[in-house]
């Protein structure tokens, strides 16, 4: 997800709340001097600019694979006029990259086969999605509903919300972030950098542009072992190379014909006939002459749930 083009980010300093600990008056240097290194990062954030003040406080930055943390967010207007904002109650208030499984491997395949394989895992792009495997899936935070509110003269801009924060008032908000990969899959252990962005000040930049002032708090989450992710990309192509139907597609042209692959995961699409119900891999192929063959995996499994093939001429 990226930001909007119109967005100025602003370097802000990070500031780190709370008091480091004390040894008691029996502590010895060393056992003072370890109690200082294994002090745990400060679960509140604080960032400062512009007479605004953001407060993050997290109730922990440790949480194991699929577990959830829960974010009060507080914007204090220290100004004596009130300020127009981007109410953080979207995809874009705070965000956290977690990594999907590559690995395992999986099966070594000879011929076409194999060629395909090492072609998706390594030139897949994840267009026009924007989920390939080599790069960190950026996530999103539940939020709050958006509750600010509006000021006279907050819609002066262009079509920015508007909304506002009254003069010496705060306002206050939840986020809540799983850590997973998309609904229903945990995300693997390791560490996940998280953003927590309020725009604020928006104004005409000329040439129909509109920019804003960013505060910004950065940090890392450390997502410990819990319930078990995916099957790997490497294991949801072996699912795809094993089915009958594709492997004859497959062969039915030769490598020279491929234009571009993708390989990405998916959450369940509730509803949606065309579509898994449950979280899958989505593997998808493109020859020319114009045709494609599109793949589904069920992300927990490793079944083939369903496939379709766009053979020549293909205009759809």
């Amino acid at each position: 997800m990226r930001s909007p083009a119109w967005a100025l980010a602003i370097a802000i300093g990070l500031t780190a709340c709370g008091p480091a600990p004390r040894p008691s008056s029996t502590s010895s240097p060393s056992s003072a001097q370890s109690a200082a290194v294994s002090a745990p990062a400060s679960t509140t954030l604080v960032v400062a600019d512009a007479g605004l003040r953001l407060v993050a406080e997290f109730d922990r930055l440790q949480v194991e694979a699929g577990g959830a943390i829960r974010v009060r967010l507080s914007i204090e207007n220290t100004r004596p006029t009130d300020v127009v904002f981007e109410e953080p109650c979207g995809a874009d208030a705070m965000t956290a990259v977690v990594q999907v499984p590559i690995e395992p491997i999986g099966r070594a395949w000879a011929g076409i086969a194999g060629a395909f394989k090492t072609y998706a895992l390594q030139q897949s792009a994840g267009s026009p999605i924007e989920s390939s495997i080599r790069t960190g899936l950026r996530t999103s935070a539940a939020t709050g509903p958006c509750h600010a509110p509006s000021g006279a003269d907050a819609g002066a801009v262009g079509p920015l919300p508007t909304t506002v924060i009254p003069s010496g008032t705060t306002y206050d908000t939840v986020l809540t972030w799983t850590a997973a990969i998309v609904p229903g899959v945990p995300a693997l252990p390791g560490s996940a950098p998280y953003s927590i962005t309020v725009r604020h000040d928006q104004r005409l930049a000329g040439g129909g542009l509109i920019r804003a002032d960013t505060l910004e708090a950065t940090g890392t989450i450390t997502i410990t072992d819990g319930a078990p992710s995916a099957v790997s990309a490497g294991q949801a192509l072996d699912a795809v190379i094993a089915d009958g139907a594709f492997g004859q597609w497959l062969a039915k042209q030769p490598r020279t014909s491929w234009v571009n692959t993708n390989l990405f995961i998916e959450p369940g699409a509730v509803g949606v006939d065309a579509l898994p119900a449950v979280p899958y891999w989505d593997v998808e192929l493109f020859r020319e002459p114009r045709n494609w063959a599109i793949v589904y995996v069920d992300a927990l499994s490793g079944q083939v749930l369903r496939r379709s093939f766009c053979d020549i001429p293909c205009d759809r």
